[in-house]
């Protein structure tokens, strides 16, 4: 059996960090023999569980309206 789970990107900060760098880079592939130094605390982060809460755009649209 083979399933799926949806993972927020707040839950994977590693991947997301990752895409971003990724599309915004001019090369096609990149491959590291480690991890880029900028991704340190990023790593610690996940690992440790904290986790990062962006604003929905619901929110920050309730909040200029009200």
């Amino acid at each position: 059996t083979i399933a799926f789970h949806h993972t927020l990107r707040e839950g994977n900060e590693c991947a997301d960090w990752l895409a971003k760098k990724g599309a915004t880079s001019d090369v096609s592939l990149k491959i590291w023999h480690s991890y880029p130094p900028q991704l340190s605390n990023v790593l610690i982060a996940d690992a440790s569980g904290v986790a990062r809460r962006e604003p929905s755009l619901l929110s920050i649209f309730a909040s200029f309206i009200f």
